[in-house]
């Protein structure tokens, strides 16, 4: 009978770590068109520090400052994963700024090859049957997408270049967080704490690069707010 409850409650974690997953996807959806929208009216680096910035001091303060320092690897491994997020959102939002946001959304799913790829260089891994599958609907979408008036049309974005940087760099963080969350499972916390603060630190040092004044921003008030409410 305990052996049977144990199984029970796995089976329903499983299913409620499955449906926050798709949940989380479903709110990752929006990021495309929000951004897009918010890089249009201020300079991109702004937006990403605002909007990573509010985000890492929320979580540290939930998590608490404590728990980040007694958990150093954690937190550090977490920073090492939103090293490689950071460099994604920003080829995400350099590329919005030529090409669609639709378009920018399939192009993040060539992500899907970067893991198995890696797991298969490094640790070794067989390449499955279903791997296969989405690697195939993956490149299938993107083909669908830009060679739609024919391949001798195609001309490349830049946008797009940007594009295939965030699937690299995307997928190299899925890579390291599937590493790091093994080895630190019980901090999540920590983890996602140190994965936004290396985000906010690096859209915030890639933004003291730019030539913006602050009356500029001033000027862009009513956008900032809403990079802030996202």
């Amino acid at each position: 009978i305990t052996k049977r409850v144990s199984n029970n409650n796995n089976n329903n974690n499983v299913l409620l770590g499955r449906g926050l997953t798709l949940l989380a996807s479903i709110l990752y959806g929006t990021n495309f068109a929000t951004v897009k929208m918010l890089d249009e009216v201020i300079p991109l680096e702004y937006s990403a520090a605002a909007r990573f910035g509010l985000a890492a001091v929320a979580s540290i303060l939930i998590v608490s400052p404590d728990t980040l320092l007694r958990n150093p690897k954690a937190t550090l491994g977490g920073m090492t994963v939103g090293f490689w997020y950071s460099l994604g959102y920003l080829s995400q939002a350099y590329g919005l700024e030529t090409i669609q946001a639709s378009k920018s959304g399939f192009f993040n799913a060539l992500a899907v090859i970067v893991v198995p790829v890696l797991d298969v260089l490094f640790k070794g891994v067989e390449f499955r049957l279903r791997q296969g599958l989405s690697l195939f609907l993956a490149v299938a979408g993107i083909a669908l997408l830009e060679l739609g008036d024919g391949v001798l049309n195609y001309k490349v974005d830049p946008g797009e270049i940007w594009c295939l940087g965030q699937a690299l760099f995307f997928g190299i963080g899925y890579y390291t967080l599937g590493e790091v969350g093994r080895e630190h499972k019980d901090s999540p916390g920590p983890n996602t704490a140190g994965q936004l603060l290396a985000i906010a630190l690096v859209t915030a040092a890639v933004a003291l690069f730019q030539t913006t004044t602050p009356s500029d921003l001033v000027d862009s008030s009513s956008a900032i707010l809403t990079t802030i409410i996202t």
